[in-house]
């Protein structure tokens, strides 16, 4: 349970720090995978002209998203059901049903 703790605690911390410097976020590979978890436990939510699209992610943070076209995209996150809350915009170069995208923490 400490461990759980401990890495939740780390993940949240990176990303106050993401949000501050407003740096890019790969949510892919092994450096991510923690996060990947905790958001199997949570909910993504895209939005683009009042339409809603489903995400599922799977344990190395990969987003496999379907009804996304190119454009830009308001994303909000919930970690945890609750805890925590990040406010993202995300660029989709090409029109894809599945891919990886890279989240731009914005305030």
């Amino acid at each position: 349970m400490k461990n759980i703790t401990a890495i939740f605690l780390l993940m949240i911390s990176s990303l106050v720090c993401f949000s501050q410097k407003k740096e890019n976020i790969h949510l892919s590979g092994a450096v991510y995978s923690d996060l990947g978890e905790l958001l199997k436990n949570g909910f993504l939510t895209f939005k683009r002209n009042r339409h809603h699209v489903s995400t599922v992610t799977d344990s190395l943070g990969n987003f496999k998203v379907s009804g996304l076209q190119k454009g830009m995209y308001k994303v909000h996150f919930e970690i945890m059901k609750g805890y925590y809350y990040v406010d993202t915009t995300v660029k989709v170069s090409k029109n894809s049903n599945i891919g990886r995208l890279i989240f731009r923490v914005v305030k």
